[in-house]
C-alpha cells in the first residue's frame, strides 16, 4: 500500500500532507507496510508520474494498493477519519498482531 504525494516544494498544503500523513503512519503504527511518496510536479519525474495519475491540482494524495487506487483527495489535506477508514483493515491487521 502506498500514499503517492504530488506537490512542489513551497507548497505549504502538501508539506502539511506529507507531514500528517507521516505522523498518521507512525501514530498507528503502520509505517513498515504503508509506505509515503512526495512527487515534485517540478520535476520531469514528477510530471511523468503526475501525468500517469491525471493530477491537475496540488496537493493531491493518492492512496493505492499494488495498481489499486483506494482514494484519492484533490487540493486537500487528508483528513485522519478518511485516511484511518481506508487502512482499517492494515491498521486491525497490525491490533490483532499485537494482541
Amino acid at each position: 500500500m502506498e500514499f503517492k504525494v504530488f506537490g512542489t516544494k513551497e507548497c505549504s498544503g502538501c508539506k502539511t500532507s506529507m507531514k500528517q500523513l507521516d505522523f498518521y503512519l507512525k501514530r498507528w503504527d503502520i509505517s513498515d507496510s504503508v509506505n509515503l511518496c512526495f512527487y515534485d510536479m517540478e520535476t520531469s519525474e514528477g510530471l511523468a508520474e503526475g501525468a500517469y495519475h491525471e493530477v491537475v491540482k496540488i496537493p493531491t494524495t493518492i492512496l493505492m494498493d499494488t495498481d489499486i487506487l483506494l482514494a484519492r483527495w484533490e487540493g486537500v489535506i487528508p483528513p485522519a477519519d478518511d485516511v484511518k477508514s481506508y487502512l482499517s483493515d492494515t491498521i486491525m491487521g497490525k491490533d490483532r498482531k499485537a494482541a
